[in-house]
């Protein structure tokens, strides 16, 4: 396989306005995640600019670093903006599917736009549900890219009606050369609007991109418009390395009615809003394909910390399964695929890095009725933002009781483990668990 071919997921945000960049700016990537942004060749001249400079911010303020910009709008001097950048991958399109369409329909002039954006991949033309046109015009685009040293990666388009065809069209345009491609005309139009907004079918989705990864397991894979949050283990499990997705910009409460038109605050609401959305419910997800997401279930411990104040829940518990769990996780921010959920007879559900205080309380059948109904909406909200495919539950006989009706909240492909006997014996299986478990932690 190719090195540039990666074996990860990023989750794609169309953007074609200033605005979208400074939300996109200011958002928090862990380490070892990606983000990507889509755009298309019809953005104003300012817009290419800034996204040319991305992350460089049009203005004084820079989101990254949180500050006026010390460095002219040098990204050579700032360590932060090359960090950042090191996460962001840019994708264009040539608009072929906006209100005015295609403006740049020769490709030399098409080219020079996404030179001017200073883009990673540019896509072809292509021709919604219409196989042959779109092979011509790929043929015209791989003879103009191959004339010039363009700087970005030219991604193919297959298009057609069929599963069949589109598979023909994704052969033809892989004999052509093309090593990069995407999958096209998976949307259709919402009612009275020119926006392609909705997946046209499900089922023709799922099985094209099926059998053209099933055909060719080692190719770059996009598919284009297609992503949403409920999707992502779907283009995990097919090996599909990246696609993008409109409707994370409205992922907000709607604002004040009394506020005015373009209020700062108002708009700032809106900004951290739709980071929050992508921070908890896109970048949380675990972007490598063959590793998915992981929950082990274990009980609070008697002994603790006795200290005053509040301490993260990894810290305050002191008993044995804590003790196994240190010695093979350093990163207990449950960000990683391997996530850690702690059932405590005073709080209920917690994760690892949620402060507490230092208690003394017993779980028994009485506290297990009384905490199930909280700790079963936090477990299915876990398991919202993650989609668990592996759920490890290591709890007593009045712990299980507390989670009692867990198995509604998965769905059916979530496999459960469970470890059973004595402590001895299950901390054992949880030492043996973890040891196969290894490379989900965090270096």
């Amino acid at each position: 396989m190719n090195k540039d071919i990666s074996k990860t997921f990023t989750p794609f945000f169309v953007a074609d306005r200033q605005a979208s960049l400074q939300i996109i700016r200011g958002l928090e990537i862990p380490d070892g995640k990606k983000i990507g942004i889509m755009t298309h060749a019809n953005t104003t001249n300012n817009f290419k600019n800034v996204m040319a400079q991305f992350p460089c911010s049009e203005k004084d303020y820079c989101e990254v670093i949180k500050k006026e910009c010390p460095y002219k709008k040098d990204i050579k001097k700032c360590e932060e903006g090359k960090k950042f950048t090191e996460k962001v991958i840019k994708i264009s399109d040539s608009g072929v599917f906006t209100k005015e369409g295609c403006m740049f329909e020769d490709y030399s002039k098409l080219f020079e736009e996404y030179e001017k954006m200073n883009v990673n991949y540019g896509i072809i033309i292509d021709y919604l549900k219409d196989k042959e046109k779109t092979v011509e015009s790929a043929k015209s685009a791989l003879k103009t890219y191959k004339s010039k040293d363009w700087t970005f990666k030219l991604i193919g388009v297959a298009q057609g009606n069929t599963v069949d065809e589109y598979v023909e069209c994704y052969q033809t345009l892989k004999n052509l050369g093309f090593q990069y491609l995407a999958i096209g005309g998976l949307l259709e139009k919402k009612e009275n609007t020119v926006r392609y907004v909705k997946i046209r079918d499900e089922t023709l989705l799922h099985d094209v991109l099926k059998k053209i990864r099933d055909k060719d397991p080692e190719s770059w894979l996009f598919a284009l418009g297609s992503y949403a949050p409920s999707r992502h283990n779907l283009f995990l499990d097919i090996g599909i390395q990246g696609s993008d997705y409109k409707g994370w910009i409205f992922q907000y409460k709607k604002q004040n009615p009394d506020a005015k038109k373009g209020d700062l605050e108002a708009r700032s609401s809106r900004y951290r809003q739709v980071r929050f959305f992508i921070e908890n419910k896109i970048v949380t997800k675990n972007q490598d394909f063959g590793k998915w997401p992981k929950l082990l279930v274990i009980p609070c411990s008697k002994k603790k910390l006795a200290s005053e104040g509040m301490l993260p829940a990894i810290e305050r518990y002191q008993g044995q399964y804590f003790k196994i769990l240190k010695k093979y996780v350093t990163d207990f921010s449950n960000n990683n695929g391997f996530d850690i959920a702690i059932l405590s007879a005073k709080y209920g559900l917690l994760e690892p890095m949620d402060n507490i205080e230092y208690y003394n309380l017993k779980m028994d059948a009485i506290q297990a009725q009384s905490l199930k109904g909280s700790i079963l909406k936090k477990l299915a909200k876990m398991n919202e933002l993650k989609q668990y495919r592996e759920v490890v539950i290591n709890l007593g006989s009045h712990y299980i009781e507390a989670i009692e009706g867990y198995e509604k909240i998965f769905d059916n492909a979530v496999e459960f483990k469970f470890f059973e006997g004595r402590i001895g014996e299950r901390q054992k299986q949880m030492k043996d668990w973890l040891e196969e478990n290894k490379p989900l932690k965090s270096n």
